[in-house]
């Protein structure tokens, strides 16, 4: 029992060193508790021994600061079950994959690998401390469903040994060989005994063991209750709830469609006696189940599936009725496509791990029934670790316990950190100053401890509060000040931060302007403010106006405007209230009110008139530019337009002004300008002249000008002599004008098409009057530069060069070609002579195709004759016959062979060569016959003389593609074996290729060509004696697959 009388006294003592008690030093206040929390029995120290999670991927967080923060430098990588364990202050010990057990510096304990858990095992391992002990903690392992020992084992790390990190003294004691993957546990109801709870294989019994401060009872408390453990809900949690009231069993297997996946049940955690089951889930409803945790209270479940996109359900447990359970369920997260697990964490939330990711899931809210249990997908960044299938696997207890979150809160003077530690009904809350109840708040400095008590069981927990006094600012009372004068606000207090009303953060503050003015100095982290508000005396304003310039001579009286009483002081000490400007200078006056003083300056120039002359009006002639110039320095311009350059480009009559302005000081001058016009030149045109043609330039005009052309000469007008360019230049009072044109001569196009002429009938005549930069008109009104002619007539053309014409003509007639006719093609069945007679044609000369030239030919032997007839004109024609002697007689008996399974081709052609009619011996009438059997085959072939007969007899030989390579050859040039090649017989090929390679792989020679070999030479020269790989591969022509040869060939000499 954890209410000994010396746990009452340590209470008492507590109380008494409460918030309230004076100490020296926080630092001493701390020491006095620690050793005060020594005389507690252990399993009443405080409760932070859930604060360290190493998990999954080389992932780890603690909570020791509160929220969980990632940590980094985890040894451990595991796919599903773990477990980790803190020292009550929340100090790492150790953790485990159940295989091995790393110390708190991520090294292997001694003894501490081979542990009998399984890196596939749903809750492979679970620690648990021994009760009433500070060093000894049992670790349970338990091994992958599949494996058929299933075995059921605990280990002893005491922390005493390896400096204070731990080493496994007792390791893999069997407890149960027939258990499944999973094991979870929970204090007793008496004692802070344990209890933890398996599942055997192929039954229904849970396995209860009790570990107490004598060590373990070997014998458990069975409970034969709920489904049977079969094959098919091979993995999936065990959970208690943190009250230790409920069991929950999650049984998964991808082929459960509608068995049992959840089922709830009583834990009796006086006797270990599991009873009750309540489905709360099946495989229609919850697939692929695997993971599933308690909320605080006990009062609702959530529970994942892996199957597809995974999903986050909620049940909601307070009925304790089946089916109003299964109604209950919502989904309240999903997305993730793979499996994921829950745990509940010392915060009281609960978070969720998906395979491979780098954030957590977290239900913020777990005793909120719906979607107010507020899940977020990506709550916890893990940095570099990967989350998996498994989160560390705790005294389902240590979450019952109340938590204070973090070691130590560092607070502010006048604020107040309130404190709900509420975790499930019927636990019962102390706090240091005898206060009960699960809130409280923290107003001042000191040591905080919290006790709670469920089930005669008392667990604590600690935390320390420091109060930081706020820095002391005082910018000073409210106050006025003259209109222009400045305030400088100090907020002092070194080495802290400031903030004042305009994001400014200097420590201290310029005022040059009304208002209020507020600044927030930060100090340890600890805040204060004021703010002092500046008025401003009724202002008013002096002005002796701009800095000014006066015209040389020019008066100024400086007089300020005022009311009411004032002094005043000028710069030469005189106090009138105005003051004659003597000159250029620089004047002051300083002006007094109601104590308030004001000051102005003005600046006095005095300026001299700028000098201007724009000259005498003038006479222009038209086109020219007179340049005004009134250019002075200092000087701002404005011409009578409005233009402000400093010079004035004339252009036409008219009066010109300019005023010039240097500081306000102004001189103007203006100009009368007039412009005569000019006289008008116009030769024309540029233009062009036929060769040989005149041209007289000559202008009109006016009065009497003057003329000057190109040559010099100054008559009116101008002889064009030829091709140039020429010019005139008229004046006229005082004012000149002129014009160019340019002449050019344009020679005749030259066309000459000859003599008239006679053509041959059918023949034509190219007619050619193509010359450069001419235009044609052919008699039929066509306009090309040639034009062809195909019959008699006169053809003419005018070629056209810019005006210049030419025209010439010719007569072309046509003579008939003569007619020559050697008669039809001819069969004699006799040879005899045949006379071809072309002198009928009247031709003037012939030539036979023997090169004679009579006008008759007489023919003895079979072929083709022809005849070339000339007129007197030259115009010639032919004619084509065939004369054949019919010689044929009945064929002789000859053997073929046909290949085998392969058509074979008959042509009874051969024995004729005159038109003939055929008949086989199967009635076929073809000239060819297409046969696919051997035998004799026999033809008769009838022409205008007579009728033949052969027989054929067709055998049958194999034409498969025969290849043979030989194994050695000799280039020697003797004529022998002097190409190395494959032997060929019948072969045609799709594809071939043939290379040759030396005993070092490098390749000697290659060919596509099935005629093309190897000579025995590599890059020109002889190669060696010796032997060499060939590689052949081809495909033929009747073969569908590729054929691969290798094998080796001597070079012989």
């Amino acid at each position: 029992m954890c209410t000994s009388a010396s746990v009452d006294y340590l209470c008492a003592v507590i109380l008494i060193l409460a918030p309230g008690y004076l100490v020296p030093s926080m630092k001493r206040l701390r020491t006095i508790f620690a050793i005060l929390l020594g005389f507690i029995p252990y399993c009443a120290v405080a409760q932070k021994q859930s604060n360290n999670w190493f998990f999954g991927d080389h992932a780890a967080i603690t909570f020791n600061n509160g929220a969980p923060q990632a940590v980094s430098g985890s040894a451990m990588q595991q796919r599903e079950g773990c477990a980790s364990i803190s020292d009550p202050s929340g100090n790492l010990m150790f953790y485990t994959d159940g295989i091995t057990v790393w110390n708190a510096s991520n090294q292997p304990m001694p003894n501490g690998t081979g542990l009998g858990g399984e890196d596939i095992a749903t809750q492979s391992a679970v620690i648990v401390p021994l009760p009433q002990s500070k060093t000894l903690y049992y670790l349970f392992t338990v091994d992958d469903w599949q494996n058929d020992s299933g075995s059921f084992q605990y280990s002893i790390v005491d922390m005493s040994k390896d400096g204070g990190k731990g080493d496994v003294v007792t390791k893999n004691v069997l407890i149960n060989s027939k258990v499944r993957e999973q094991v979870t546990s929970v204090y007793s109801g008496s004692n802070c005994n344990v209890w933890i709870i398996t599942h055997e294989k192929g039954n229904n019994n849970f396995d209860a063991y009790l570990l107490s401060d004598a060590g373990l009872q070997p014998t458990p408390v069975v409970s034969s209750v709920g489904m049977v453990y079969q094959g098919t809900n091979r993995y999936g949690y065990l959970k208690f709830s943190p009250n230790g009231k409920k069991l929950a069993a999650e049984l998964g297997h991808p082929d459960i469609t509608s068995d049992i996946t959840i089922q709830l049940f009583d834990f009796d955690n006086q006797t270990g006696i599991v009873s009750n089951a309540v489905t709360v889930a099946t495989g229609n409803q919850l697939f692929d189940a695997y993971s599933l945790e308690f909320s605080p209270s006990g009062n609702v479940l959530y529970a994942t599936a892996s199957y597809g996109n995974a999903t986050l359900y909620q049940f909601d447990l307070s009925s304790g009725i089946s089916s109003t359970i299964e109604a209950s369920v919502k989904n309240v997260g999903n997305g993730y496509e793979g499996k994921t697990c829950v745990q509940l964490a010392p915060d009281k939330k609960i978070y969720v791990s998906k395979d491979g990711y780098q954030f957590l899931g977290c239900v913020n809210n777990p005793d909120v029934v719906g979607t107010g249990c507020n899940y977020v997908n990506n709550a916890v960044d893990l940095g570099s670790g990967r989350g998996r299938l498994g989160f560390p696997n705790f005294v389902q207890s240590f979450f019952l316990y109340p938590s204070l979150g973090k070691k130590e809160y560092d607070l502010c003077e006048g604020e107040k950190l309130d404190v709900d530690v509420t975790t499930a009904a019927g636990v019962t809350y102390e706090w240091q100053d005898g206060t009960t109840g699960p809130k409280y708040s923290i107003t001042k400095s000191g040591q905080y401890w919290v006790k709670a008590t469920f089930d005669n069981c008392t667990r604590y927990d600690t935390t320390v509060a420091n109060f930081t006094p706020l820095p002391i600012v005082d910018l000073g009372a409210d106050t006025t000040l003259c209109n222009g004068a400045s305030l400088q606000l100090d907020a002092k207090n070194p080495g802290a931060t400031f903030l004042w009303q305009d994001n400014s953060i200097s420590p201290t503050y310029a005022v040059s302007s009304a208002g209020t003015y507020s600044v927030t100095v930060t100090k340890d982290k600890c805040s204060a403010s004021d703010n002092i508000k500046v008025d401003y005396a009724p202002g008013f304003t002096l002005d002796l106006g701009k800095d000014t310039n006066l015209c040389a001579g020019q008066p100024l009286k400086l007089q300020p405007v005022y009311t009411g009483t004032a002094t005043f002081l000028w710069q030469d000490g005189s106090t009138a209230d105005n003051f004659d400007v003597p000159g250029a200078g620089k004047f002051w006056l300083r002006e007094t009110r109601s104590g308030c003083a004001v000051s102005d300056t003005i600046n006095v120039a005095v300026i001299a008139y700028p000098v201007v002359s724009l000259g005498n009006d003038t006479t222009l002639c038209e086109g020219s530019e007179l340049l005004l110039d009134a250019t002075n320095t200092g000087v701002t311009y404005a011409w009578q337009d409005g233009t402000t350059a400093a010079t004035y480009s004339v252009i036409s009559a008219g009066t010109y002004s300019v005023t010039a302005n240097r500081s306000g000081c102004k001189t103007t001058d203006d100009i009368n300008v007039i412009y005569n016009p000019l006289p008008v030149v116009d030769l024309g045109k540029d233009t062009s002249l036929c060769e040989g043609l005149p041209l007289v330039l000559q202008t009109a005009y006016t009065g009497s000008p003057d003329f000057l052309w190109q040559d010099g000469s100054t008559a009116d007008n101008f002889n064009v002599s030829g091709a140039g360019k020429y010019w005139l230049r008229e004046t006229l009072n005082g004012c000149a004008n002129s014009d160019t044109v340019l002449v050019a001569t344009v020679a005749y196009p030259v066309v000459d098409f000859g003599p008239d002429t006679t053509l041959c009938e059918g023949n034509t005549l190219l007619l050619n009057a193509a010359a450069t930069g001419v235009t044609y008109r052919w008699q039929d009104g066509s306009s090309n530069a040639s034009y062809t002619v195909s019959s008699a007539g006169t053809y003419s053309v005018t070629a056209n060069r810019q005006g210049c014409k030419t025209t010439v003509a010719i007569n072309v007639s046509y003579s008939a070609l003569p007619v020559v006719d050697l008669g039809q093609d001819a069969t004699y069945c006799t040879v005899q002579p045949v006379v071809l007679d072309a002198s009928a044609s009247g031709g003037a000369s012939f030539l036979w195709q023997d090169g004679s030239t009579a006008s008759t030919f007489t023919v003895g032997q079979t072929g083709k004759y022809w005849v070339q007839v000339l007129n007197n004109f030259g115009c010639a024609n032919a004619d084509t016959v065939r004369i054949t002697y019919d010689l044929s007689t009945d064929g002789k008996s000859q053997l073929e062979h046909m290949c085998m399974n392969e058509p074979f081709v008959l042509d009874a052609g051969i024995f004729t060569s005159t038109p003939a009619t055929y008949r086989w011996q199967d009635g076929s009438t073809t000239q060819q016959l297409v046969v696919r059997q051997p035998g004799h085959y026999i033809v008769e072939v009838t022409t205008a003389c007579k009728t033949v007969k052969d027989t054929i007899l067709l055998g049958v030989r194999d034409c498969s593609c025969k290849l043979e390579i030989p194994n050695a050859f000799s280039p020697n040039g003797d004529g022998h074996n002097d190409i190395f090649m494959p032997n060929m017989s019948y072969c045609a090929f799709k594809t071939y290729h043939l290379s040759v390679y030396n005993r070092w792989g490098n390749l000697l020679f290659e060919s596509n060509d099935p005629g093309m070999g190897w000579n025995g030479t590599f890059k020109g020269s002889l190669a060696d004696v010796a032997t060499y790989v060939y590689v052949l591969q081809y495909q033929a022509m009747d073969d569908s697959s590729m054929q691969l040869r290798k094998g080796t060939v001597t070079l012989l000499r």
